[in-house]
C-alpha cells in the first residue's frame, strides 16, 4: 500500500465518521411550552390604539385599547409663554381651556381646543397614536388654521409623554397677517 492510498483510506474513514455523526446527533426538533406568557395576560390588538400590542404575548382584549383623543380630552390649566422672532417674550398666559372630542374613527382622531380664544372659536387637533395632536393644518392652504384673530395662521403640537400623565406641553407658531412670527410653548395640567 502506498502512502498516497493511506491518506486516501483515512480521509473516507474521517469523512464517514463526520457524516455518522451527523445522523446520528440528529433529534426532531419539538416546541416547547412558551414561557414568556402564563396566561393571565390580555392586550389591545387595535392599531390605531396607542397601547396597541403593549402587553404581547397575550390573549386579545380591545376593551384594554386607549386612542389618541383619550389622552388629550377634559379640562385643562394652560400655561404659555409668548416669544416674538428674536426669542424675546411677548406675554405669558394662564387660562383654563378644555380638549373635546370631534371625531374619533380610523380615518381621523380629531380633537377641538376650546377656551384658548377669546371669541369662543375652536383650533381643531389631529391627535396619534404617538400621543402627539398636531394642529390640523388643511384648513388654510396646508400652512395651518386661523388664529382667534381670523387673520393670523397657527401650526404646531401638543404631546404628552405617557398613557396617564396629567401634563401635556404645547408648541405653537404663529404668523400673523403682517408676516410677523411668534412662538407660543407652554405646559399644561389635568384640571
Amino acid at each position: 500500500m502506498q502512502l498516497k492510498d493511506i491518506k486516501n483510506n483515512h480521509l473516507l474513514s474521517a469523512l464517514f465518521l463526520a457524516i455518522a455523526f451527523f445522523f446520528a446527533s440528529c433529534e426532531k426538533y419539538e416546541d416547547k411550552a412558551n414561557k414568556d406568557w402564563d396566561g393571565d395576560e390580555f392586550y389591545c390588538n387595535d392599531p390605531e390604539a396607542v397601547n396597541y400590542n403593549w402587553g404581547f404575548p397575550g390573549e386579545i382584549n380591545d376593551s384594554l385599547c386607549i386612542y389618541p383623543t383619550e389622552l388629550f380630552v377634559g379640562d385643562w390649566i394652560m400655561i404659555d409663554t409668548v416669544f416674538n422672532d428674536t426669542l424675546a417674550i411677548i406675554d405669558i398666559q394662564q387660562r383654563a381651556v378644555s380638549f373635546v372630542n370631534k371625531s374619533d374613527d380610523s380615518l381621523n382622531h380629531l380633537i377641538e381646543l376650546e377656551g384658548y380664544c377669546e371669541d369662543h372659536s375652536t383650533i381643531i387637533f389631529q391627535a396619534n397614536r404617538f400621543m402627539l395632536a398636531s394642529v390640523l393644518d388643511i384648513l388654510v392652504d396646508d400652512l395651518g388654521q386661523l388664529d382667534c384673530d381670523g387673520e393670523s395662521i397657527i401650526t404646531g403640537f401638543i404631546r404628552t409623554q405617557s398613557l396617564q400623565s396629567d401634563t401635556l406641553y404645547l408648541q405653537l407658531m404663529k404668523r400673523t397677517a403682517q408676516d410677523e412670527n411668534f412662538m407660543i410653548k407652554g405646559v399644561a395640567f389635568k384640571n
